[in-house]
């Protein structure tokens, strides 16, 4: 008995579309997305307790005279503004360079639709960036 040629695939056979493209009008902003990364990335650990101090790092910075961009402080105020889900993206991505499978296995995400997952979160930061007067940045 044959299935009717219509009929909902299992398996679907379509293209995935290529997840390491960024967007044109997000160019500027991975690059400073990647240095907030690489900046974070030596301080994340996770499963840690740290002292109360390390919670404030912008003033920490100051007071220590750090010698932090502050481009990067505020790529850090306009990241934690952004909802958990899509900071969570951002900091997987970004933070701990996870592969996109891994991150759409954590996050419950489709593998074709990552894409546009990041492009949202992108944005996310991007709009956080403009809310907060910090548009400079990025």
């Amino acid at each position: 008995m044959n299935a009717p040629v219509d009929a909902p695939r299992l398996y679907s056979r379509q293209r995935t579309l290529p997840v390491d493209v960024i967007a044109e009008q997000h160019r500027e902003l991975h690059a400073w997305l990647e240095q907030w990364g690489a900046w974070n990335a030596s301080r994340y650990r996770p499963a840690s307790c740290n002292s109360v101090e390390s919670c404030y790092r912008e003033q920490t910075a100051k007071a220590t005279g750090d010698g932090i961009d502050p481009r990067i402080m505020v790529m850090e105020r306009a990241v934690l503004g952004v909802p958990m889900l899509y900071r969570t993206t951002v900091r997987f991505f970004y933070v701990e360079r996870m592969s996109p499978g891994e991150i759409c296995r954590r996050q419950v995400i489709r593998k074709s639709g990552f894409q546009a997952w990041m492009f949202l979160s992108r944005c996310m930061v991007h709009n956080r960036l403009r809310f907060n007067g910090d548009l400079t940045a990025a």
